[in-house]
């Protein structure tokens, strides 16, 4: 015996819905998110491995291009954060900013990414390290 259930009574003329039918219909809803969640991993992937090549081609703007677009709208992938931190950092494809390159790196880092994580105590020691030879310096002046 097929359970069913009346969902509504119009009249003469009542709606039934086949407990089968929806069963199936949250199935297929279920494997169209999956699929899309997947989809989107793996446009995370292709993205960075594009990134990849056109970096190692010295086509740098590109690779900053789609590494931006690769970390935009909140996405959390740390090795893309990592990589385009760096690319700001040394101004590869874009111009040189050390500030913005540290906060990219040291977000990749937050997220326990190993080199992001090595790249970060280093630049933040060697910042460290300059602002107090500044200020050393500036006190010294006086």
């Amino acid at each position: 015996m097929i359970k069913s259930h009346t969902l509504a009574s119009f009249g003469k003329v009542e709606v039934i819905i086949n407990m089968k039918w929806i069963k199936r219909i949250m199935m297929l809803i279920l494997i169209l998110t999956l699929n899309e969640l997947l989809i989107s991993c793996v446009n995370k992937i292709d993205n960075l491995a594009q990134a990849k090549i056109y970096y190692n081609q010295h086509d740098y703007p590109l690779a900053f291009d789609i590494l931006l677009k690769a970390t935009a709208n909140g996405n959390r992938n740390p090795e893309a954060q990592y990589a385009l931190g760096y690319m700001y950092y040394y101004g590869l494809g874009i111009a040189k900013d050390q500030d913005i390159g540290r906060l990219w790196i040291c977000k990749a880092a937050a997220q326990h990414y190993l080199p992001a994580m090595r790249a970060c105590d280093v630049i933040t020691q060697a910042n460290h390290t300059q602002l107090s030879s500044f200020e050393n310096a500036s006190y010294m002046r006086n």
